[in-house]
């Protein structure tokens, strides 16, 4: 595993170590156990290419990086700058292809730190010694080990007191049927108390306890609205009962019974493809400009940014797109995720290589079931 040099700029701080725009850590801190984005939206674009055979993503929980093996034989690049974010990929390779697969589906999922001794061979010294010190954050899975995990249960569980208990969130998230589904969100969700609880958990007051002036600056006037508004198209433009994003947000668990509503990479039909195509993935330590400028040119298919660019400055993102320009093949798809809706195109090379597609982007957005960073762009080459 590649690592990143020790001198990073300041935006980039914001990722490495976990601080989120705090006064940097000693050591890394795991941000994200789980990636809360739509893993089927980067599937569904890999199918639009002919025979991909290198795609890049950002690591981050691991999640869009494992269920890239399940849906082509293509090389899978995962990078990231926070080498917790790193170990955490690595460690849920092994466990899913390591140990049977309920094991490692419940490690991931549920709980199973008594597995992590079984997989220390499978390990580099650096991941061995990162999760020796960190069992007691595996009580409840690897996917909700990180710190932005902890704090949503945090706050879903203060939902549960003041508003609606997780029994009859479960109760709602069992529908199965679109209108069924509006109209109990319509008549018992969208009330005083609802307005209220997004007001308080998306509010710059409580938010900058968490991150740093540079994300508090970005936030928008109305980004409680926006949240909202969401959280409400996830309630009701998919069937809940196999929206395992909702799940995640409120119950942070996944129905038991319901295979569909869970990621690609965790879904048993998937398991030997796992096993089969491991060796494609390979994990770097590093900022995704650093990465791609080792990187030959032509060589890459498709690239997946999650919503790396949200924070950083506009330099950076300019760098971004004239390497990504320069690596992508004839044909090549980048897709950008925001939390916020960005008023242009995110990604510009200096050529106008990297060609904005407006209709794309909607097409595939609308497919997202996920709560949050289902803001999408999709650029071709």
């Amino acid at each position: 595993m590649r690592k990143e040099p020790s001198s990073v700029s300041s935006d980039l701080a914001f990722w490495q170590d976990g601080s989120l725009g705090h006064a940097s850590r000693s050591d890394a801190r795991l941000l994200f156990g789980q990636v809360r984005e739509d893993a089927s939206v980067e599937l569904a674009l890999l199918d639009t290419l002919t025979r991909p055979h290198h795609v890049f993503v950002i690591a981050s929980g691991g999640c869009t990086a494992l269920s890239l093996l399940t849906a082509s034989q293509a090389r899978v690049s995962a990078v990231d700058i926070n080498p917790a974010q790193v170990f955490l990929t690595a460690l849920k390779l092994a466990a899913l292809t390591k140990l049977p697969f309920a094991s490692g589906r419940a490690l991931c999922t549920s709980g199973g730190a008594e597995h992590i001794d079984a997989l220390s061979s499978y390990l580099s010294p650096e991941e061995v010694s990162f999760w020796s010190h960190r069992r007691t954050s595996l009580l409840h899975g690897l996917n909700n080990a990180g710190w932005a995990d902890r704090n949503i249960g945090l706050l879903t569980d203060i939902f549960a007191v003041l508003f609606h208990s997780k029994r009859r969130t479960e109760t709602f998230l069992r529908m199965n049927d679109l209108q069924q589904q509006t109209d109990y969100f319509q008549k018992h969700w969208m009330d005083w108390r609802w307005n209220a609880a997004t007001n308080f958990a998306f509010s710059k007051r409580l938010l900058r306890a968490a991150f740093g002036k540079q994300a508090i600056d970005a936030l928008p006037d109305d980004f409680a609205a926006v949240m909202r508004q969401r959280i409400a198209r996830a309630f009701t433009s998919f069937p809940a009962l196999d929206n395992g994003y909702l799940w995640q947000t409120f119950l942070s668990r996944y129905p038991e019974e319901r295979e569909e509503a869970l990621p690609p990479y965790l879904q048993l039909r998937h398991a030997d493809l796992l096993i089969e195509r491991s060796h494609n993935l390979s994990l770097a330590c590093m900022d995704a400009l650093s990465w791609l400028r080792l990187q030959p040119s032509c060589s890459i298919d498709m690239f997946a940014l999650s919503n790396i660019l949200e924070i950083v400055k506009s330099a950076y993102g300019q760098n971004l797109a004239q390497e990504i320009a320069r690596t992508a093949t004839d044909g090549a798809r980048v897709i950008t995720r925001s939390i916020f809706p960005p008023s242009a195109p995110i990604l510009k090379d200096q050529e106008g290589r990297l060609r904005f597609e407006p209709e794309f982007s909607a097409m595939f957005e609308a497919k997202d079931k996920s709560c949050f960073c289902n803001v999408i762009q999709i650029y071709s080459r």
